[in-house]
C-alpha cells in the first residue's frame, strides 16, 4: 500500500474514533488527509494528555520541555516496541542526556529481547560498568557521547555500532568516535514523535525517512506523519526547522 494510502488510512481511523477530539477540533470540516492543517508542538502544549489521549494501553509517560512550556508524552510498550531504532546487538549501552530518554529506550530493547545496560549520570560509572558487562553497542544522545569519549577508548575492542538520537548532529565532532564502532549511525528524534529519520554518520548527513514515516514540504515546512496508531498519533506534525537543519526525503520508506 502506497504512503498516501496508509496516509489516508491513518486519517480515517483517527477521526473515527470516540477518544480523538484533540484531532477533530483541530482538523474542522477536513474529509480527506491532503487537506488536513499541520499540527505543531503548541498544540501539544495547549492540551492536557487526557485531551489527545487516542487510545488506553500499558504506557509509559514522559515530560518533555520546551521553550515556551512543558507537557506530557505518552507512549505505549507496544509502541516503542515498534520504533524503528534498527539496532542490532546483545548487550547494549544506553546512556542518555535526559532520562526520561534514558528510560524510554531502554524499553525498546527490552520489549524487543535486549538486556540493556542503563548507565549512570556519573560517566566513570557508567564506564566500569559498562566495561564489566562487555557492551557490544552503544544508544547515546550528542551531548552525552562527549562524557564517554575516555570510557570507549579503554574498551579491548571495538563496538558494533554507536547510534546517536538526538534532533541536532555536529557531525565534526561524533566523527571523533568512529573509531569506537563499526558504525555510527544517526537516528533524528523528537521527544513526542520518536523516531523518524536516520543516515549514516558523514560530514553532510543524507538523512532517509524510517519505515512507515511520511515527509512532506508544506508551504515551506517540513511535516511528518507516522501511520502507527500511537497513543497521541503524528499525523502532519510539524518539524521545528532549528531542531533539524538538514535535508530529508519528503517521501515514505515503506511501512
Amino acid at each position: 500500500m502506497g504512503g498516501r494510502e496508509e496516509a489516508e488510512g491513518i486519517f480515517r481511523r483517527v477521526i473515527a474514533a470516540a477518544a480523538s477530539d484533540f484531532y477533530r477540533v483541530r482538523w474542522g470540516n477536513a474529509t480527506a488527509f491532503d487537506s488536513l492543517p499541520s499540527i505543531a508542538r503548541e498544540d501539544f502544549i495547549a492540551a492536557p494528555l487526557p485531551k489527545r489521549r487516542y487510545k488506553d494501553d500499558s504506557s509509559f509517560v514522559k515530560i518533555v520541555r520546551d521553550q515556551s512550556g512543558q507537557f506530557l508524552s505518552e507512549w505505549s510498550f507496544d509502541d516503542i516496541a515498534k520504533e524503528g531504532l534498527g539496532v542490532h546487538c546483545m548487550r547494549p549501552l544506553v546512556y542518555m542526556s535526559d532520562p526520561y530518554e534514558a528510560i524510554q529506550w531502554s524499553l525498546w530493547c527490552y520489549e524487543n529481547g535486549i538486556l540493556p545496560l542503563i548507565g549512570e549520570a556519573d560517566p566513570d560509572i557508567t564506564a566500569s560498568a559498562a566495561e564489566q558487562y562487555r557492551i557490544d553497542a552503544l544508544i547515546t544522545d550528542g551531548k552525552a557521547i562527549l562524557k564517554l569519549r575516555g570510557a570507549l577508548s579503554a574498551l579491548p575492542k571495538k563496538l558494533g555500532s554507536i547510534t546517536v538520537i538526538d534532533s541536532s548532529f555536529d557531525s565534526s565532532v561524533l566523527a571523533e568516535f568512529s573509531p569506537y564502532a563499526d558504525t555510527v549511525r544517526l537516528v533524528f528524534a523528537i521527544p513526542e514523535t520518536g523516531a523518524l529519520a536516520d543516515s549514516p554518520l558523514s560530514t553532510r548527513p543524507q538523512f532517509s525517512a524510517l519505515p512507515g514515516c511520511l515527509f512532506e514540504n508544506i508551504d515551506d515546512e517540513l511535516v511528518v506523519t507516522k501511520f502507527r496508531d500511537l497513543v497521541t498519533p503524528i499525523i502532519r506534525y510539524q518539524v521545528p526547522s532549528e531542531l533539524f537543519p538538514f535535508s530529508v526525503a519528503a517521501s515514505n520508506h515503506g511501512a
